[in-house]
């Protein structure tokens, strides 16, 4: 395994050799500012395959080098750690908003280290897949090949949509805001209604579309609260929100078919087919405690336990929001 670790503090840098070399990683490189990284990433022969960066640096910090890390092709989908002594909530969530997907108090524990390089390994493995997947979608478009079928379950990577962040990132994000007390966030989940026909009777690419569009209709009508969403597989999502989030269900619903009437999704898929969004109760943590895959469980088993609005209410709503 590749690793590159940025961090401005030399000391904390020879740590970080010392413990990597104990774990059985050998092939590490660091740097001390973030044109040191850039540069590395950019001239190294092969790419790093799992990135550990400081968040609070002089010039460049490290929220905004993981944001242009993200935008170089080859580290897309690469795994980064953010390592940092601060833990208020405000630098987890922009961790994860600008492309981390994991998150590590210093002093980095060794036995931590080792656990998330492990989970590092598996997120590649997944995120490998998905680059896959997009390549094949990609030479469909082009008109050479048909994207690769993928399970109705699978919770693939839905890339390019701003605030949408990989499965095993969600998890690793609550389980930080676990430490923190999951009391202060709550979530909200959402159903593509009938999803399980609309996947069995689209061509793979096309099913993909469905969901990335759908993903970027959640994230439009939630971008006032900043909310982190993932892709759960099975037509469902999951988006963690600030537990004092006044956000109305109904209203929510219909911004999210309004934009979707706007994306002309409709297009992707036979005329008759109708796709809708159901939209659940926020579940909120709670001092008495809710783990996080109980919070996820319960706001998606919400949202799919909705009923069809009545149409004439769902549209006055939806062409109100549509303006």
């Amino acid at each position: 395994m590749k690793i590159l670790a940025v961090d401005d503090e030399p000391l904390v840098l020879r740590l970080l050799d010392a413990t990597l070399n104990g774990l059985g990683y050998h092939n590490t490189s660091f740097a001390t500012t973030a044109a040191q990284a850039l540069h590395l990433l950019e001239s190294s022969k092969s790419p790093y395959s799992c990135i550990l960066l400081d968040i609070r640096m002089p010039g460049m910090d490290g929220i905004e080098l993981c944001q242009q890390i993200r935008r170089m092709p080859a580290y897309k989908t690469t795994p980064i750690i953010m390592l940092t002594s601060l833990a208020e909530k405000e630098y987890i969530d922009e961790s994860f908003a600008s492309g981390a997907t994991d998150y590590m108090n210093k002093p980095v524990d060794a036995t931590e280290l080792a656990a998330r390089l492990r989970v590092a390994r598996l997120i590649q493995n997944e995120y490998q897949r998905s680059a896959h997947l997009e390549e094949l979608n990609r030479a469909q478009i082009e008109g050479f090949q048909p994207m690769a079928p993928f399970d109705f379950a699978e919770p693939v990577q839905i890339d390019d949509v701003s605030r949408v962040v990989n499965s095993r990132a969600m998890e690793n994000y609550l389980r930080q805001l676990d430490r923190l007390g999951l009391f202060k966030i709550g979530v909200i989940g959402f159903q593509i209604r009938h999803a399980g026909s609309l996947h069995a009777a689209n061509a793979p690419e096309e099913f993909y579309g469905i969901l990335a569009d759908v993903a970027e209709s959640i994230s439009e009508n939630t971008r006032e609260v900043n909310a982190l969403i993932a892709y759960l597989g099975k037509g469902s999502f999951a988006a963690v929100v600030p537990r004092a989030s006044q956000i109305d269900r109904r209203d929510l619903e219909a911004g999210i078919a309004a934009t979707l009437y706007e994306f002309e999704l409709a297009d992707l898929v036979d005329s008759t087919s109708d796709i809708k969004v159901s939209v659940g109760t926020q579940i909120n943590g709670s001092v008495f405690g809710n783990t996080p895959d109980k919070m996820i469980d319960l706001a998606v088993r919400s949202a799919q336990g909705m009923t069809e609005s009545k149409p004439k209410a769902l549209a006055a709503r939806i062409w109100s929001l549509a303006g």
